[in-house]
């Protein structure tokens, strides 16, 4: 049995490389890695920007603009291609986006002006006069607006639409395999009592979450020769392969023993709680190395394991680094008794830009303020107002 870190380190050994990647429409790659850099086609602004509704003028002037006003000369939307030809001793009037009039300098803000006979006169000397943003000054030309191995989200959907980036290089989604049994499991919706079918659906959704495509399979009977057959075939099938239950040492957990049948086993068993009952292995054929998760069948262990062991392997599929902890301070002292690695539910809250966490009152994975803290190996008493490793909730 391996420890958390241990773990890891398998995953991060074994032999797993990127899918390949694909051409994409930049309004459709939500949540999708992308597979190269997004450069600045060109400086960004390309010419100096006013930041704020006002005049512009030269600094040069500042003294007239004072003491008897200056002259206004047009209207500068931020429509206009080409930026106009300010007079010596007059002013523009520049809306913000708008490009600075040639020869104009500062640019003084509505409210410290007022405008009479179209000539405007300064009505408070704040001494601020730069509302100006520098060429470049958001993107300079060939910086990198995006990187690769970033997951695409609504801003960056927005990033590329003003660089006018129209396809997009993401990664392939890796397709994972769902294998969920037991003879005590009944599907979602079947007229029939028993336990309803949790983790299959969950574990979908998280695999795609993380950027992957679900794809579930019937539930698995408790016969040894049929989830053979039935890995066999998703194996087949997908990039990746996720069982459920069957890891104990039960008369009806036969999962164990076909996954061993097909696949070979990297590690079993990992000093966590909950999680103990995971598994990682490779099947190697064709050429191609495909992983397979083993998780418990509890379903908040199977959230849990898949997410510390499935993220890795994502991370490794994606080519991205893997940091899945964050850190939180304590709100209330408590003594850890377990001697595996603990993650405990806790309600979490944002403070000053920090995360605070404490295990009372009692939450679930679902409620919106809820995380894990991550508890090292071995017994201690943590003391309130000190660091401790956070899983966040919203990978859930």
């Amino acid at each position: 049995m391996l420890s958390f870190n241990e773990a890891l380190e398998v995953i991060g050994a074994s032999f797993l490389t990127p899918l390949g990647s694909e051409k994409v429409l930049f309004a459709e790659a939500l949540g999708r890695v992308l597979a190269e850099d997004i450069l600045a086609p060109k400086d960004n602004p390309d010419s100096p920007t006013a930041s704020m509704d006002g005049y512009a003028f030269r600094l040069e002037d500042l003294d007239l603009l004072q003491t008897q006003g200056l002259p206004v000369q047009g209207i500068n939307p931020a429509s206009l291609q080409e930026p106009p030809m300010l007079k010596p001793g007059h002013s523009f009037k520049t809306f913000v986006g708008a490009k600075m009039p040639i020869g104009a300098d500062a640019l003084v803000i509505v409210e410290e002006v007022q405008e009479q006979a179209e000539r405007i006169f300064l009505t408070h000397k704040s001494g601020r006069y730069h509302w100006i943003r520098p060429i470049g000054s958001q993107y300079k030309k060939g910086a990198v607006v995006l990187a690769k191995g970033d997951k695409i989200t609504p801003y960056a959907i927005g990033a590329l639409a003003e660089h006018n980036q129209v396809f997009v290089q993401v990664y392939k989604r890796p397709r994972v395999g769902i294998l969920s049994g037991g003879a005590e499991i009944v599907e979602v919706g079947a007229p029939i009592e028993g336990v309803r079918s949790v983790n299959n659906h969950m574990l979908k959704a998280m695999a795609e979450q993380l950027g992957g495509e679900g794809v579930l399979y019937p539930l698995l009977p408790d016969k040894q020769e049929s989830i053979e057959q039935a890995i066999c075939h998703a194996f087949r099938d997908c990039d990746m392969v996720v069982t459920t239950g069957g890891m104990s040492k039960g008369d009806f957990d036969f999962t164990q023993h076909a996954i061993a049948n097909v696949s070979e086993i990297a590690f079993k068993g990992a000093k966590i709680k909950p999680g103990k009952p995971v598994a990682y292995s490779i099947c190697a054929k064709d050429g191609t190395h495909k992983p397979l998760l083993a998780l418990p069948g509890n379903p908040p262990a199977a959230a849990l394991t898949f997410y510390l062991f499935g993220a890795a392997v994502f991370a490794k599929l994606f080519n991205t680094p893997y940091t899945p902890f964050q850190e939180a301070i304590l709100e209330e002292e408590f003594t850890k008794n377990e001697e595996r690695m603990e993650f405990l539910a806790c309600a979490v809250h944002l403070k000053e830009g920090r995360y605070f966490a404490r295990l009372h009152p009692r939450t679930h994975l679902h409620d919106g303020h809820s995380g894990l803290l991550v508890l090292e190996e071995g017994g201690r008493t943590y003391k309130k107002g000190s660091g401790v490793a956070l899983l966040l909730h919203h990978i859930f």
